[in-house]
């Protein structure tokens, strides 16, 4: 894994994420003893957790009792299979409550694309509203144990936009309950868009040989945590500070530390500034230096002591 502590970091934009760690065993890679900053407002991780849900489910028929043995659930979406051999239909006689599931069953076929998976849609689409929270929640097990299914939340439009939020989740013979929570961007997100109008949620898993049973899925309202909350829930930045980090003059370029910083008490060492950058030479055309548009100097070579 990765460490990495005794950093200063400052999001300037409103919708600026601190963090952007995707796809990382959390237990594995170690963020702590930094200084976060975001000029007073909330620190934006992309990590929440659901303090509580409110609300009735979403999700109409939810256990797979309506609509025909064979068929795709009543009132559910719609369903796409990743290869020729791929099944999505209701079964009988197998199930977490009731008397049926949906079963997502692969042969040994291989995917039409690669990266292919088999998608099933309970529900609808749901009306969009920017910032909500939401818990989307399905009991599942398989035949053989596997890592390669995901709960997601999606919104697409043609042309316009793609967003999703998912987690990858490992099912295996027994009957588990597995949850994603998810908020859809606000506009202060870079990640909104205004084309965005409804969102869905998805069941998602690759056609490897086997199959997949889902039942009592749920979608519910969540009162959300704080993402900072959420994100030193996973273990992460417990020893870290939030707060303004004492820059000499952030405005105007000098990035030097006030000797009352909070960096310098977590054990952050200064850059020494003053031995970096462009310096005088009598190899430079100018100096000062006059920079061309969108250009930038490069250091041919580095005065005694410069720090490399």
């Amino acid at each position: 894994g990765n460490a990495f502590r005794r950093n200063i970091l400052v999001a300037e934009g409103a919708g600026t994420r601190v963090f952007r760690w995707e796809g990382l065993p959390f237990a594995r890679n170690v963020s702590d003893r930094n200084v976060v900053w975001a000029g007073g407002r909330p620190i934006r991780t992309g990590r929440i957790m659901a303090k509580a849900v409110q609300g009735p489910n979403l999700i109409e028929n939810p256990g797979c009792e309506a609509g025909p043995v064979g068929g795709l659930p009543e009132s559910w979406s719609w369903a796409l299979g990743a290869s020729d051999d791929a099944k999505v239909a209701v079964v009988s006689g197998e199930a977490h409550s009731g008397t049926r599931s949906l079963a997502i069953t692969h042969g040994s076929g291989n995917a039409r694309t690669p990266g292919a998976v088999t998608m099933a849609a309970p529900g609808r689409s749901y009306p969009y509203v920017p910032g909500a929270a939401y818990v989307f929640e399905a009991w599942l097990r398989s035949d053989t144990e596997r890592g390669d299914v995901r709960l997601e939340a999606y919104s697409w439009k043609h042309g316009a936009h793609s967003w999703v939020a998912d987690t990858p989740i490992r099912v295996t013979p027994k009957w588990t309950l597995h949850r994603l929570v998810f908020r859809l961007p606000d506009r202060l997100s870079s990640e909104y868009r205004d084309t965005m109008d409804t969102f869905q949620v998805r069941i998602s898993v690759s056609p490897l040989e086997g199959t997949v049973w889902v039942d009592d899925v749920s979608l519910r309202k969540a009162v959300p945590t704080d993402e900072w909350s959420a994100w030193r829930a996973l273990g992460l930045d417990r020893g870290s500070v939030v707060g303004d980090p004492g820059f000499v003059a952030a405005s105007r370029g000098d990035y030097r530390l006030k000797a009352n910083s909070p960096a310098l008490k977590l054990g952050f060492v200064p850059l020494p500034l003053e031995r970096m950058g462009p310096y005088k030479s009598s190899d430079r055309a100018t100096w000062p230096i006059i920079e061309a548009r969108g250009a930038r100097e490069m250091l041919r070579e580095r005065p005694k002591g410069a720090v490399r």
